[in-house]
């Protein structure tokens, strides 16, 4: 597939071409006022030379800006054109100058036929024009100074330009923005000041060790892909891979950072990607990320190829059933496993979810645990790609601990269970007798709202793009973001706040920030918004995982989602707004079930409706009483003590004495072993004795 040239690269060449054209043009003016009084022969000769050279470099470069840019054959062809005809005109001037001196060595001026010609030539030379370049931009970022200043010294500011000095400081503002700005804001615009301000501006900004830092901070605050799309790996691979490109140019050891560059990139990855890496690298060595690179490179080929095939069919065709269902099975080649949401088992590599493997099943729990921990997986719900901490699945329904009730270890047998309780004294109290069982609950299904959700991309202050997961909420007339979203895009507060009003007159307050973007991630849709900042919007949405194989959604939409995990738990960073709402919606719709349906949006295809839910397996106590009442029965006679209290007592049984004072000392407990510490006696004396030096 065709790709777009390189604009920098075309800069380059386009830069080398001008400064041919910029001799040339030196030449003619010194051949159109040659005098025999001021200037010599020589000369003439040197620079006939000089020109002669001019043909072969002008045919390298152009022929570099064909390779770059093939659809503008036609105008490369018009500037061959000017530049050999420009060539030759100098070229004929300078000759017939030698040829003046031969004839006429005594001759004072050049004919004035010849200035007339010269005029005439200039003004055709002129008339040539390149496609048009935009002027280089710079506001303060250390990341693109470099191209910056390079690009305005060819432009404007080399030894062949003939722009006035005070022209160039007029470009040089117009190119400046921000806090890159600020730094000539106060300078005069005069011809004399234009140096001194170029100068400062260098100063500033021709700084190695902050645009090598600037470059490792964009590395280490990557945004990370919420879902496995072709567009999102896309912004991932190129932002990782320019930075590093751009590390390598200022001459730092890259090909030394596997380490951490892998552990990196893996963890800007969403857990689908991160799964299949991990399942394709069978190796315990640590991996290159050269393989890691090209394993994300071939991951987003893949996904291109299925995109072009899910899209090739317009949306308005899927309300048809019997007619497109071949059509349907031919898309389902690359899209079946996504709608489904089950990759390869990394058990038995069948295409099932590790809990639904009966190989297993059939191991024993600490086999299973085992298993589990040498794989990687999350111990809560047994997927790849994050750990238990950051994990939303629910805990375990038996013990309530964060792990999977497939790894759920018995301590004690509660099944049936008689407690009775005798009291103490001698005479006959009613007998108590208690029964605790489990009924162990099948998995139900229960219905739930959806609220719609979809991954949208806001710009930051610097004008990159970041992932966010945002609700609509067409009851809203504001829009919102976290704390902890817009610290992350770095956008600033203004000057005041609002006071928010919700349901049943619940008042909060919320802090204004500066306008931004935010673009849908299909199609062209872009908008200004206005964000006001909250410590939280809502939980994880949606509460509980939802049943998506119940959804029979087409083919041809489901690479189209505007969420594609909608159905799993996850942080909510943006609210939008009935502003926003109703701005995004197409108005076209298409029923899953009932109680579900699919909306069209700008946005992508939202999921509203009632949802099925599944509840996982949980323990319902049930509590049979005799003989007693309930509050007897939960007045405990017997001091039940722990394990902590056992040993906290003989500690200090075996510990304390009496001072002649007449106080106990107890001998500090330690929770832990105290050589977990080290050897941190040397360094606490080293520190006390530094601050004993300085009073």
């Amino acid at each position: 597939m065709p790709t777009n040239p390189d604009p920098n690269e075309l800069r380059k060449w386009k830069r080398k071409i001008d400064t041919l054209c910029a001799i040339i043009e030196d030449h003619f003016a010194f051949a159109s006022q040659y005098t025999s009084e001021s200037n010599n022969i020589s000369q003439v000769k040197v620079r006939l030379e000089e020109i002669n050279e001019f043909s072969e470099k002008f045919e390298e470069y152009q022929a570099e800006l064909e390779m770059l840019d093939e659809k503008k054959d036609s105008e490369w062809i018009n500037v061959r054109r000017s530049f050999r005809n420009r060539l030759c005109d100098v070229k004929a001037a300078l000759l017939k100058i030698i040829d003046d001196h031969v004839i006429h060595p005594d001759n004072v001026s050049s004919p004035s036929m010849s200035s007339a010609r010269s005029q005439q030539h200039l003004n055709t030379f002129n008339s040539m024009r390149y496609p048009p370049c935009a002027l280089p931009t710079f506001s303060g970022d250390w990341q693109q100074w470099s191209s910056f200043i390079d690009t305005f010294n060819s432009m404007f500011h080399n030894e062949h330009s003939n722009l006035p000095l005070v022209q160039r400081f007029h470009y040089l503002r117009s190119c400046l923005a921000g806090q890159a700005s600020d730094v000539i804001k106060s300078i005069p615009t005069t011809a004399e000041h234009f140096q001194y301000a170029y100068d400062l501006l260098v100063n500033r900004y021709e700084n190695k060790s902050a645009i090598i830092q600037s470059h490792i901070r964009s590395l280490l605050e990557t945004p990370k892909v919420v879902s496995p799309s072709c567009s999102e790996l896309q912004k991932l691979h190129h932002h990782v891979t320019s930075n590093i490109n751009a590390l390598k140019s200022l001459q730092q050891p890259v090909e030394q950072w596997d380490a951490w560059l892998v552990t990196l990139l893996c963890s800007k990855m969403d857990s689908a990607t991160v799964g299949e890496w991990y399942l394709q690298y069978k190796s315990k060595d640590l991996p290159s990320y050269v393989a890691v690179e090209q394993f994300l490179a071939n991951r987003i080929t893949a996904y291109e190829a299925g995109d072009m095939n899910c899209l090739s069919s317009e949306p308005r065709k899927m309300s048809t059933k019997s007619s497109n269902n071949k059509t349907y099975k031919k898309k389902a080649l690359f899209v079946k496993s996504k709608e489904k949401g089950f990759g390869k088992c990394p058990l038995c590599t069948e295409h099932h979810k590790l809990y639904a493997c009966s190989k297993f099943n059939n191991m024993s729990t600490n086999d299973r645990r085992n298993f589990v921990m040498k794989s990687r997986l999350c111990f809560n719900c047994l997927n790849f790609g994050h750990q238990v901490s950051s994990c939303y699945f629910p805990p375990c329904p038996r013990c309530g601990e964060k792990h999977n009730s497939k790894l759920h270890e018995e301590q004690a047998n509660t099944s049936n269970q008689d407690a009775s309780i005798a009291n103490d004294d001698d005479s006959p109290e009613p007998h108590a007798t208690a029964m605790y069982t489990e009924i162990s609950a099948q998995e139900t299904e229960n219905l739930n709202v959806i609220l719609a959700t979809a991954i949208v991309n806001v710009c930051d202050t610097f004008g990159r793009m970041h992932s966010c997961r945002a609700v609509l909420d067409s009851g809203s007339q504001l829009n919102f973001i976290t704390n902890s979203c817009a610290k992350r895009l770095n956008l600033s507060t203004a000057s005041h706040t609002l006071n928010i009003v919700g349901v049943s007159a619940m008042a909060s307050t919320a802090k204004q920030l500066q306008d931004t973007i935010m673009t849908s991630r299909f199609g062209d849709f872009k908008t200004t918004i206005k964000f006001y900042s909250l410590q939280t919007i809502v939980s994880a949405l949606p509460s509980q995982v939802l049943i998506r194989d119940n959804l029979k959604m087409p083919h041809n939409i489901l690479n189209q989602l505007a969420d594609p995990n909608f159905h799993s738990p996850g942080p909510i960073d943006v609210l939008l707004g009935a502003d926003i709402f109703f701005d995004v919606l197409y108005g076209e719709k298409f029923p899953l079930s009932n109680l579900a349906c699919l909306h069209r949006t700008k946005l992508g295809w939202i999921v509203t409706g009632k949802i099925s839910t599944l509840s996982t397996p949980h323990t319902l106590p049930n509590l049979m009483i005799q003989n007693q009442s309930a509050l007897s029965f939960f007045t405990s006679k017997t001091n039940q003590r722990i394990l902590e209290e056992f040993k906290a007592e003989e500690h200090f049984q075996s510990t304390f004495r009496r001072h002649c004072s007449g106080r106990f000392i107890v001998k500090l407990p330690m929770a832990q072993d105290p050589k977990v510490l080290g050897d941190s006696l040397d360094m606490a004396q080293k520190r006390f004795l530094n601050l004993e030096r300085r009073l």
